[in-house]
């Protein structure tokens, strides 16, 4: 049965790179076949383990208050409310999303080989829907011949702000510094795919003009360069500079995109957070109730970071659980992510550089992006308890005896 499970999610996920994007504004029968596979994974019995090794009590509790607030709280607020069918669909399913880990982790129980394939499973598929964006670009019409997109080309906008395009990129160029097991022509594709990788994600987020997560991805790039040069590893440190010239083959007019980020940056500074966070508060404040309870899934805002439009997403994950889980949802949300924050601070210490690879898509989807709506954020989720579970930090393949739940 677990065998089972492990292959229809790494299916879902698998689909979903090839075939979807982080928020499709149309679902349809793709998404539908994501869902399916997912709900698959998550079958176990009970679904719920009290006495579960592979997850800590604290985020099985915290999992569990999440689920029983969204689903009989938030969801009946959103129908009371009589917001949108769509709109409330579109939102109670990401938040299931955010809950991934409780039911999936355990798949990963004393199982490094399955954690193994899962991480580059995600590495490799973060490249992938990198190369899918290049749609967007004129340039891209050769990535259009080789991999033909199946959604509206306003959807494929979003593939770049996918949190695995970060974690892709990142970890590329970590893998592209490690000594590897591999020799000969096989070490020479390995790092040939990790360099391909890197520039395919670095690629994608500068056309976008993302640029969170590429001020995120050159500091990552200076730490690891550091690090190099502290283990003495000059291989690794000269590997480390090809992608820069690969960057200049690539991206020939790289000044104009850098002049293009500094212009949106003065422009709209940080895309007008601040006015945003304040419309959340004043549609959160109209009544008692609405402030404590919020406007449940499928609630909607007049929002100043998307030209006055009003949208039923903010960006940032803590304000739009108090757009729609009120005060109490956002103690709630905010205790179950503190608990992957605690996590990622342990794996701080243990393992620096595998850690930031998690830690930068995971701070930006919180605190400034719209894709914690995405199956990458939830997947992101997973791959932290997932350390823990297999008891070793399959990023790096050592054991150490701390990563214990």
């Amino acid at each position: 049965m677990d065998r089972l499970r492990y292959r229809s999610l790494l299916g879902a996920i698998l689909l979903y790179a090839l075939l979807s994007s982080p928020t499709p504004d149309h679902p349809g029968w793709i998404e539908a076949a994501i869902g399916a596979l997912l709900i698959l994974a998550c079958l176990k019995l009970p679904l719920i383990k009290p006495h579960s090794t592979a997850v800590s009590p604290a985020l099985q509790i915290s999992g569990i208050v999440c689920l029983i607030y969204g689903s009989f709280i938030m969801l009946p607020t959103g129908l009371l409310y009589q917001n949108n069918l769509i709109d409330i669909v579109r939102d109670f399913i990401p938040f299931l999303y955010w809950l991934l880990p409780i039911f999936t982790v355990d798949l990963f129980r004393e199982r490094p080989a399955y954690a193994r394939r899962f991480t580059l499973l995600l590495w490799l598929c973060g490249g992938i829907i990198a190369l899918r964006s290049f749609r967007f670009d004129p340039a891209g019409y050769v990535f259009d011949l080789l991999m033909p997109g199946t959604l509206p080309a306003q959807e494929l906008y979003y593939l770049a702000n996918s949190p695995l395009t970060l974690f892709s990129a990142c970890f590329s160029l970590f893998l592209l510094t490690q000594p590897a097991k591999a020799h000969g022509l096989l070490k020479a594709i390995f790092s040939l795919t990790a360099l391909t990788v890197f520039l395919l994600c670095l690629s994608a987020m500068m056309l976008t003009l993302q640029r969170a997560s590429v001020a995120a991805l050159v500091i990552f790039y200076v730490l690891v360069f550091l690090h190099c040069l502290y283990r003495r590893r000059w291989l690794g440190a000269l590997i480390l500079a090809l992608p820069v010239f690969g960057i200049l083959i690539v991206l020939p007019d790289i000044h104009t995109l850098l002049n293009a980020m500094v212009l949106k940056t003065q422009t709209y500074g940080v895309n007008m957070r601040d006015l945003e966070w304040l419309a959340v508060w004043n549609e959160s404040t109209q009544s008692i109730t609405r402030f404590i309870f919020g406007g449940g899934w499928g609630a909607v805002f007049v929002d100043p970071a998307s030209g006055y439009d009003t949208v039923s997403f903010t960006h940032s994950m803590i304000s739009a659980s108090l757009l729609k889980g009120g005060i109490i949802g956002v103690l709630i949300f905010g205790a179950y992510l503190s608990i992957y924050t605690g996590k990622l601070i342990h794996l701080l210490r243990l393992y620096f550089l595998p850690a930031c690879m998690i830690l930068a898509p995971f701070l930006i989807d919180v605190f400034l992006y719209g894709a914690y709506k995405s199956l990458d954020f939830g997947l992101l989720l997973l791959t932290i308890p997932m350390l823990f579970a297999v008891k070793s930090s399959i990023l790096l393949n050592i054991n150490h005896p701390s990563c214990k739940t």
